[in-house]
């Protein structure tokens, strides 16, 4: 049930941190005020400012990795954003997981969504009005 979970579902786990909390990040790290920030990095700033603003970017997403699974951010609907939060520690092994699978991600890399003729993906998205979704994946 926890693998049929997992592989009928397309939500999943996912944090891209707003320019508003990296520039957060930054000023504390560079003991700056916010205001003196520019509002997003391009190829014209400072590469001092380009590195602080990857490296926040980096530990706002590391620290979303050490939260709980259920404490995660993820993308989909919200029925299926329950689901995968209640499967992904049990998928993970170890003394938190019941199976050792890889977690959401490892199940599904081993049982991709199989191309249709024209290489889209062959599913068809949930439904609420009819409350039906399909996903065909390899299982071999």
């Amino acid at each position: 049930m926890v693998k049929t979970i997992a592989l009928s579902s397309t939500a999943f786990f996912s944090f891209t941190p707003s320019q508003d909390q990296i520039r957060s990040v930054v000023a504390k790290n560079l003991n700056r005020k916010l205001k003196s920030l520019p509002k997003d990095v391009d190829s014209k700033t400072d590469p001092v400012i380009v590195k602080a603003f990857q490296e926040a970017k980096d530990y706002l997403i590391a620290e979303e990795n050490k939260k709980p699974f259920n404490k995660r951010k993820v993308e989909g609907d919200a029925s299926e954003t329950g689901l995968v939060k209640f499967v992904q520690p049990l998928l993970v092994g170890g003394s938190t997981g019941c199976f050792d699978l890889g977690g959401l991600e490892g199940v599904r890399d081993n049982h991709p969504v199989v191309p249709d003729v024209v290489g889209d993906p062959s599913m068809i998205p949930f439904s609420s009005d009819i409350k039906f979704n399909l996903i065909i994946r390899d299982m071999n």
